[in-house]
């Protein structure tokens, strides 16, 4: 991504066979381990969205078979014989449900280069002079809807601090729309069915039990 080269590592070398990849070191400490004042914080989450948009400005040619609503209803049939022996019945079909409401959006949208693992866990920052954000671990970036990059923040953070929604979307350039709004809280519901199913299988009780307490919250809220 030579676009992003100051924000991210730079590629040096790669392996096609071994699906190996070869980055440059870049300085800093994860931001989820940092105490930082309200100012940084401020700081580091209107660069996140300035990044966040720039990223998803790149040039890209989809040529995914798949509209996006196809793409959606195949990963949730996917994943549904793992999280649904694990969660009650009517949970589920709650979920299919605001995904049902949510094609006819869906079919319109195109994909954008997404990062798909966007948060502070990712982002690295470098405080000797002033803030200075690297972003980091593309492994599960791919063409994708736009709002995927946003379901962590917004499950993990922006309830809490809507400072910080705020200042994220102030580097973003734009707020999200109502519709944009209603449909990110359906991309969280069914990444939290997905996320019950993988934290069990990895033996993460924490991981399933915030991915439960989310489920709840988004049922509640509707």
């Amino acid at each position: 991504m030579p676009q992003l080269t100051p924000l991210t590592p730079r590629l040096t070398a790669y392996d096609k066979a071994s699906y190996a990849l070869i980055v440059s070191a870049v300085p800093g400490v994860l931001a989820q381990e940092l105490v930082l004042t309200v100012a940084q914080e401020l700081e580091l989450y209107r660069q996140a969205g300035n990044f966040l948009r720039a990223f998803h400005e790149l040039p890209l040619k989809d040529d995914d078979k798949l509209t996006l609503d196809e793409a959606f209803a195949m990963r949730f049939e996917a994943w549904k014989p793992r999280f649904a022996p694990l969660l009650k019945p009517a949970k589920v079909d709650w979920v299919k449900g605001k995904l049902t409401e949510a094609m006819p959006l869906l079919r319109q949208l195109q994909r954008v280069p997404t990062h798909r693992d966007y948060s502070s866990r990712n982002w690295l920052l470098d405080l000797r002079k002033g803030i200075k954000l690297w972003v980091i671990d593309f492994e599960h970036s791919r063409p994708d809807l736009c709002l995927n990059d946003f379901v962590r923040l917004w499950s993990e953070v922006w309830s809490q601090r809507p400072d910080l929604h705020e200042a994220f979307f102030d580097g973003c350039g734009q707020d999200l729309s109502a519709d944009e709004e209603e449909l990110l809280a359906t991309c969280a519901a069914i990444d939290a069915l997905i996320t019950v199913a993988w934290a069990y299988e990895h033996n993460d009780a924490e991981f399933e039990r915030q991915a439960r307490v989310l489920l709840s919250r988004l049922a509640q809220d509707s």
